[in-house]
């Protein structure tokens, strides 16, 4: 399995509706798109959406990364077999000369295209080229942006019937609104519903503290990323405030694995929030569970906003493989995007629910690419 050419896509892809929090408002995606052709043949596939307040990185960077650092590099290497594959992973920033440890999109789009490429060539589903999977049906939480109360009811109303009781609601701005949208919350979706909310940032310590115990009389179970990432050292502060009464969900803090270290060390979250393309790929997400687990911490998958099938099949294998996720987000597929790059887009169907039966019945990440809708999304090329 040798590396033959390396080509790469910027994507410009519209949202069926606009997607606001309390940092921005989205209303298409623009998204980076590796290409690995093996001298068999065979085309990987990989994605990765980066987000400069996230990672650092932008569009640009990636690019500039992935044709300057990653391809000049990759170019004619040859794999014997998947533990090869796995081996050169493990060692991939020290690989690269050059690429910075806060790259994970790099990574991420150019792990996935190699995964991809190299499941097709053996036969086998990205899934089984790990492990066998803990769980084969996941629960997608459904997403609800900060929105007006009247355009929030009317969000809640689809998840209602879709049969989804579970939200992570986007706040941050004015608390009566937040405090009122909660509140619609609790009454369409009922008392048993699990709401959670994502601040992004929005918060100083002291909002923070005011806030959620305000928010808590609502049975609100988690906040996510409620400070700055750069005020680490307020977490463990807010940590003990809440006492157990609430999770702190670690998103932009913990993007490398040392973030995930100084956070478990200093008692800074209970749950880690592990998303495919802002962690770096599947290979750094289950090191980054693996510490999780082994400090009693918690995982839940997240997503960037305006995925294609590519990120969501990865997010779906890593919540199979790992099987404790206490929830789930993305898999929106064409409910958001106005197009996805496969006739049957991955996405979640009645009670959130998606399986695993249809990426591990086929070859690398499973997404059939139709080559024509690919052309027709992809706004730039390079190689």
């Amino acid at each position: 399995m040798k590396i033959l050419h390396c080509r790469l896509r910027i994507l410009e892809i519209p949202f069926v509706v606009e997607f606001k929090h309390s940092s921005h408002t989205r209303s298409d995606v623009e998204t980076i798109l590796v290409e690995l052709e093996f001298e068999n043949g065979v085309i990987g596939y990989g994605e990765a959406l980066p987000r400069e307040y996230v990672t650092g990185e932008s569009i640009e960077s990636v690019k500039n990364s992935l044709l300057e650092k990653v391809f000049p590099a990759v170019k004619n290497c040859s794999f014997k077999n998947k533990q090869d594959v796995f081996d050169y992973l493990d060692n991939f920033e020290n690989t690269i000369p050059g690429l910075e440890k806060h790259e994970l999109c790099v990574k991420a789009a150019f792990e996935l295209a190699l995964l991809d490429a190299v499941g097709k060539s053996l036969n086998l589903s990205v899934i089984d080229l790990f492990a066998t999977p803990k769980k084969e049906n996941i629960e997608y939480s459904g997403i609800v942006s900060a929105e007006t109360p009247k355009v929030v009811e009317h969000i809640l109303k689809q998840y209602q019937a879709l049969g989804i009781s579970a939200v992570k609601m986007k706040v941050g701005g004015d608390l009566n609104v937040d405090i009122a949208n909660i509140q619609a919350a609790r009454s369409i979706l009922g008392s048993e519903a699990s709401i959670r909310i994502d601040a992004n940032e929005a918060w100083d310590l002291k909002q923070a503290k005011e806030n959620l115990a305000e928010l808590m009389q609502y049975d609100v179970v988690s906040v996510e990323q409620p400070m700055p990432a750069n005020n680490k050292e307020d977490y463990p502060e807010l940590l003990a405030f809440l006492d157990g009464r609430m999770h702190i969900s670690l998103d932009e803090s913990l993007c490398q694995y040392v973030d995930a270290q100084w956070m478990t060390e200093n008692k800074g979250g209970t749950v880690f929030n592990i998303r495919i393309s802002k962690n770096g790929g599947l290979t750094n997400c289950l090191k980054l569970h693996a510490l999780a687990k082994a400090n009693g911490l918690h995982c839940q998958l997240g997503a960037q906003v305006g995925e294609t099938s590519l990120l969501t099949s990865a997010g779906l294998i890593f919540a199979a493989l790992t099987g404790d996720g206490i929830y789930h987000e993305g898999a929106f597929g064409t409910r958001l995007l106005a197009s996805d790059i496969t006739d049957k887009p991955l996405q979640f169907s009645k009670n959130g629910l998606l399986s695993i039966q249809k990426i591990q019945s086929l070859p690398g990440l499973g997404v059939e690419v139709n080559t024509d809708t690919l052309e027709s999304l992809t706004a730039h090329t390079y190689s």
